[in-house]
């Protein structure tokens, strides 16, 4: 069964689930430190995730990644 969960935030574990999900169409995000800066250390704070789950596998993701605006 596939379950949706989000997090406003990620640890190394997600980041994992996202380089496995996008590595392979981009290799940026291959990246562990692009990822890290991207999605740990935003200045403009947390990043929002939802990823889609199957059987405990991450098989999809979508994020809001802030960022500052005037």
């Amino acid at each position: 069964m596939t379950e949706i969960v989000t997090f406003a935030g990620v640890d190394s574990e997600l980041v994992e689930w996202i380089a496995r999900l996008y590595g392979n169409a981009d290799p940026k995000y291959r990246d562990r430190s692009f990822l890290s800066h991207l999605f740990l250390r935003n200045p403009a704070g947390p990043s929002l995730h939802a990823f889609a789950l199957d059987d405990g596998q991450a098989v999809g993701h979508c994020c809001v990644v802030r960022t500052p605006a005037r």
